[in-house]
């Protein structure tokens, strides 16, 4: 299982909103990729990410 994009960008996301409402909180990016399948991203959705080295 993969998420939509990168986790490289889901945790600077979660880090801006953060920052942005004033909490400090610890923000956990999880893993970069999946243990055992490829990873499958949902670009189609939410648009190509160029350069992604997973």
């Amino acid at each position: 299982m993969a998420g939509n994009v990168p986790a490289k960008y889901t945790s600077k996301n979660a880090l801006d909103i953060a920052d942005y409402i004033g909490i400090d909180a610890r923000i956990a990016p999880g893993a970069v990729k999946p243990l055992i399948a490829s990873p499958k991203l949902a670009t189609h959705a939410h648009g190509e990410i160029l350069s992604i080295q997973i």
